[in-house]
């Protein structure tokens, strides 16, 4: 008899998507009868992807980290991170059936993680006879912090694939005797396939120099080639293939980060200008009653909005009679401002018929006042 997990918020089926890939894998089990009447679980037999919200929202975030990365202006280097296969990680952690999944807690994928990509690079580069004093500079030790910081590795494209293996000898992992006459005892888990490559962050720290960046990063890419990542490496899983991010895509970041700079430079002069504006104003009509500077107040605002922004709806709002009437009203405090308003979208010299009626108490009320 098998039975199924009835969880009352999931009701899962074969090839259904959810936003945090555990609650699939932990609330897809079978219960299968034991001899001993107890009842044992297993994965079942379905493949969990991640799903469209869940990759959009991981590649968002590390856009956003690369940016920030950018702004420091601190060495770095991203690199990607492709799978050649399958990878098992987490085996041991602690779950209902017989064999965990690493998977991260806040982005729902299986994942890897920093600590275990640093000491397994730091292992690559002892078993190199790379030097003592260059390993330590760089990864660290138990007193000393290392130049080079590793992230974890979160996958925004993973399926997770049941998997299944069958030790022969279980009774020599504890110490006895390997006979033939040992059953096989079948281990469900999944396996995690990477569909998309990954970025892997090494970040330093200030006293860092290129040349250790660089070669932190060749210990990376070999290690991860050499060794591979997680369990059963000897059987073929966790190979992945590393490599750099290219110059070009650098150039171009670099580039687009230089022109949002340039841009924010001009956001703040503009803004600059439109509060000595505002301020320059409020001393012109400090003679006005409350009401008045109110008014005038907020023709300028318009104006400068209509100016700046170009819009021809924002046009045509201002060359309402009342506006007109108002920038007549206070000529030296707005009539200025409203003047070089019409010559900019060209209805100061040559008006329509419509507006030549309008313009002409404004024009008359600003004579001998200076632009």
């Amino acid at each position: 008899m098998t039975k199924y997990s009835n969880a009352p918020f999931l009701n899962l089926a074969d090839g259904l998507t959810k936003d945090h890939l555990a609650y699939s894998m932990n609330y897809n089990l079978s219960f299968e009868d034991e001899r001993n009447g107890g009842l044992k679980a297993k994965f079942g037999t379905q493949h969990i992807h991640t799903s469209p919200s869940q990759s959009k929202l991981i590649s968002a975030t590390y856009e956003r980290d690369v940016w920030l990365l950018d702004q420091t202006e601190r060495l770095y280097e991203r690199l990607w991170v492709s799978g050649e296969g399958s990878f098992m990680s987490g085996l041991g952690a602690p779950h209902v059936s017989e064999a965990g999944v690493l998977i991260h807690t806040v982005y729902g994928v299986p994942y890897l993680n920093a600590s275990s990509i640093k000491g397994m690079v730091r292992d690559w580069a002892v078993t190199a006879e790379v030097e003592n004093d260059l390993i330590d500079r760089l990864f660290g030790t138990t007193e000393d912090a290392g130049l080079i910081q590793f992230w974890d590795v979160v996958f925004c494209d993973v399926t997770l694939e049941p998997d299944i293996m069958t030790p022969h000898y279980g009774k020599y992992y504890n110490g006895s005797s390997a006979t033939d006459t040992d059953s096989p005892i079948p281990i469900s888990f999944f396996r995690a396939r990477v569909n998309r490559p990954a970025p892997l962050i090494l970040t330093t720290s200030s006293r860092a120099s290129k040349d250790d960046l660089e070669l932190a990063t060749e210990c990376v890419i070999q290690a991860f080639s050499e060794f591979g990542y997680g369990a059963k490496t000897t059987s073929g899983y966790g190979r992945f293939t590393v490599t750099k991010e290219a110059d070009d895509v650098k150039s171009k970041r670099w580039k687009a980060i230089q022109e949002e700079a340039l841009e924010a430079e001009q956001r703040a002069s503009e803004e600059k200008k439109r509060i000595e504006g505002e301020m320059a104003l409020m001393q012109r009509v400090a003679h006005l009653s409350q009401s008045e500077q109110q008014l005038v107040l907020e023709l300028y605002q318009e104006l400068q909005t209509a100016m700046g922004e170009n819009k021809q709806e924002l046009v045509d709002a201002l060359k309402a009679k009342e506006k007109m009437e108002v920038a007549t009203r206070f000529p030296k405090e707005v009539g200025t401002v409203y003047r070089q308003f019409a010559k900019q979208f060209g209805f100061w010299e040559k008006p329509s018929k419509k507006l030549i009626e309008r313009l002409k108490p404004l024009k008359e009320a600003l004579k001998g006042i200076n632009e």
